[in-house]
């Protein structure tokens, strides 16, 4: 797991601080370079089975969707369908959705 995200998977940073600057780098027109982080990111992030998704997660994938309609992005990321599967309609499973959609259009 690449360092950076291993800390704000181990909690030594979290995501609402991240999402805030990679939100505003892809603002700035570094939308592809944005999702191309994200996209590496997002499957380590992801809640497991049993696991409780982090806090600010659904904010990360919002940006995440916004950055993959700027840049295009098709694919595939692991663990998300599952997570966009999921009953309810809390901002998290919203915007799995939404991502999930976005990329595999």
């Amino acid at each position: 797991m690449p360092y950076r995200w291993s800390m704000v998977r181990g909690g030594q940073v979290k995501l609402n601080r991240i999402t805030g600057i990679l939100d505003e780098v892809m603002e700035a027109g570094a939308h592809a370079e944005v999702w191309t982080a994200l996209a590496q990111a997002v499957p380590l992030l992801l809640p497991g089975p049993g696991e409780k998704a982090r806090v600010g997660l659904g904010e990360l994938l919002k940006v995440a969707a916004r950055a993959a309609v700027r840049a295009g992005a098709r694919g595939d990321i692991p663990g998300l369908a599952e997570l966009a599967a999921r009953k309810g309609s809390s901002l998290l499973i919203h915007e799995a959705r939404r991502l999930s959609e976005v990329i595999s259009a």
